[in-house]
């Protein structure tokens, strides 16, 4: 009985540890989630078959002091870029949600990984990856050149797509990451995407930070 008590307490323990591993949601599953629900999002009714990743990863950082002046100063042209659901406005004052700040200031500081495993996320395009060195060479004789030779090679893709690594908020409920996507030279968002992972993993707000 000696024995077996510690054998017990030992299994126990590994049980937990194991179980609350296997319930943590990998970062595959959330960009596979995310690109899923986001490209059809920002597709403008297009049927694209293609995906290409730009396997620099990005950080776009938001300076959450500017956000919060323009909430003083009622300041819509700024806030138009923020969801509407994660505003509220009430006797003539606005309040963004202090969990989203909160997160906006951690992904702010966090070091991000440098490599995302491309290879690894599932969605329902075929992908192909460009390095740095590609980028250049794609575009060494001109941006409008550039474009045409790339949908020459990639005819029907939704264009180059950039990705950060994800921030997780302390809780494991929601995580943020940025999502930049360029096509056609002039058409293309960074966008800064509140994900919700509390069962179904799905975008539960978008900041726009830039649009071309």
């Amino acid at each position: 009985m000696k024995l077996i008590l510690p054998l017990l307490a030992a299994l126990l323990c590994w049980t937990t540890v194991y179980s609350q591993d296997a319930d943590v949601i990998s970062d595959n599953q959330i960009y596979s989630d995310v690109l899923r629900e986001f490209i059809p999002q920002v597709s403008r009714g297009n049927k694209y078959r293609k995906v290409i990743y730009r396997t620099k990863p990005i950080k776009k950082n938001i300076d959450v002091k500017l956000m919060e002046e323009a909430i003083d100063k009622k300041d819509m042209s700024k806030l138009a870029m923020i969801s509407t659901n994660l505003i509220t406005m009430a006797n003539n004052n606005i309040y963004i949600d202090t969990e989203l700040v909160n997160l906006i200031r951690q992904f702010e500081k966090d070091t991000l990984p440098d490599q995302i495993n491309y290879d690894k996320i599932k969605i329902p395009f075929k992908t192909f990856t460009f390095t740095e060195a590609q980028m250049q060479d794609l575009f060494s004789r001109g941006t409008k050149e550039g474009w045409n030779d790339f949908y020459e090679e990639y005819p029907r893709a939704f264009g180059i797509l950039e990705m950060s690594g994800i921030t997780r908020s302390a809780d494991g409920e929601s995580c943020m990451l940025y999502v930049g996507y360029q096509r056609y030279g002039l058409e293309g968002a960074g966008y800064l995407l509140w994900i919700d992972m509390r069962g179904e993993i799905s975008i539960k707000g978008k900041i726009k930070l830039w649009e071309s």
